[in-house]
């Protein structure tokens, strides 16, 4: 019974953590990195994070491979319309403007 509940709660970080505040997980915040939608900069929703991490659970080496062309966007972001920004220097236009 426990195995099953911590499972479900890693599985449900792995594949929704993108949608925390900030678009940052635990270690996105310690890189300084957030998930956002593209083209516009809005907040990543739970949607656009599972679709995002569905692909990086089933094909990660396609996945990962995708990063080399276009925008250097994964195939998962591709598919939820986001994309990973530094947010030093989003937070740093945020209040410059």
């Amino acid at each position: 019974m426990v195995d099953n509940i911590l499972l479900i709660t890693v599985l449900g970080c792995f594949l929704l953590g993108d949608a925390l505040p900030n678009g940052q997980t635990v270690g996105k915040r310690l890189m300084n990195i957030s998930v956002v939608g593209f083209p516009v900069n809005t907040r990543c929703t739970v949607l656009q994070s599972f679709l995002r991490n569905v692909p990086k659970a089933l094909f990660s080496v396609l996945d990962a491979f995708f990063v080399l062309f276009g925008f250097r966007r994964r195939l998962g972001d591709m598919l939820a319309m986001t994309m990973v920004i530094n947010a030093r220097k989003q937070s740093l236009a945020k209040k410059a403007g």
